[in-house]
């Protein structure tokens, strides 16, 4: 028995994820890149991150985002890779790579998403044209069938 003819639909399938996250991408070029947070305070610490909670305002949405560059101070300021671990309510909270005290007066946080929608884009543009995971994935009530190879010193007599 011969394996079927691969289906074009999982190319167009992983085509079709590709143009919608790159038009996602686009969408969110257009939002909001940066934030200026006030009165951060400090939860606690761990793992070699000390995390810090801010209060935002209602009308600010943020969304899907991981990291962001973290610039603290004016006069003579400091810039660090914050981690956003989480955004409840109105509440925002940051873990950064070193203590800044008890109460983080203000800090001006700039993120980019190009950088996390890259991976997958890079990932869904290498993919093989057709795939079987992909179409397992994406078709699941589609048959498979697998062509496997039997080899002859371990069949039985």
């Amino acid at each position: 028995m011969s394996p079927p003819a691969p289906d074009p639909t999982s190319s167009s399938v992983l085509a079709t994820l590709a143009k919608a996250l790159k038009a996602e991408s686009t969408q969110l070029g257009a939002a909001r890149h940066e934030l200026t947070l006030f009165s951060g305070e400090y939860l606690g610490a761990f793992a070699e991150h000390f995390y810090y909670r801010f209060e935002i305002p209602e009308e600010i949405y943020l969304s899907r985002i991981e990291r962001a560059s973290s610039t603290f101070g004016q006069s003579q300021p400091v810039t660090f890779e914050g981690r956003i671990v989480s955004l409840d309510n109105q509440f925002l909270m940051v873990g950064l790579p070193m203590d800044l005290g008890s109460i983080l007066p203000e800090i001006k946080c700039i993120w980019t998403h190009e950088e996390h929608l890259k991976l997958t884009l890079d990932a869904l543009g290498g993919a093989e044209d057709v795939h079987p995971v992909a179409s397992i994935l994406l078709e699941p009530e589609r048959e498979m069938y697998f062509c496997v190879e039997r080899d002859p010193r371990t069949e039985r007599m």
